[in-house]
């Protein structure tokens, strides 16, 4: 194989391994949060943890998979500057799903918002980590092959 070609993109990172990152993190968070939530708010909390919990469940489930769809098209680096090109947008799905709940459930604590924010913070982090291992493992099999 010549050095000049490029190598075809048949390694993507699977969506259900990065669902599951994404699960991951989104379960770890909640475990650390769900103590001092229901002791400073009570129920309410929870409640509104859960709201938030479903908002970042949206907007993360719109962005594995729109970046699984430009990994399966262009490539893992064309995934990994979508990532990084669209957290503007990502924040701002977040905030407008958001402020939609919040007015359609009646959440309007703190205790949401901080969710919403921490919780997202958190599944960035583990889409990052998704990404990042898919890129890895590309290149890694890539100078496998190379070698004789």
């Amino acid at each position: 194989m010549s050095e000049g070609r490029a190598m075809p993109v048949i390694e993507v990172p699977k969506l259900a391994s990065g669902a599951l990152m994404v699960l991951a993190g989104l379960g770890i968070s909640s475990l650390v949060g769900i103590w001092p939530t229901w002791r400073l708010c009570g129920a309410q909390g929870l409640v509104s943890a859960a709201w938030a919990a479903g908002v970042n469940v949206i907007v993360f489930a719109l962005s594995l998979g729109g970046i699984w769809v430009v990994a399966r098209r262009s490539g893992l680096i064309a995934a990994g500057k979508v990532f990084m090109f669209t957290g503007l947008v990502r924040v701002a799905l977040l905030v407008g799903i958001a402020f939609a709940v919040a007015s359609l459930a009646g959440e309007q604590g703190a205790a949401f918002w901080l969710w919403a924010c921490g919780l997202y913070v958190a599944l960035v982090m583990a889409e990052a980590l998704w990404l990042a291992r898919g890129v890895s493992g590309r290149r890694a099999r890539s100078s496998e092959r190379r070698e004789p």
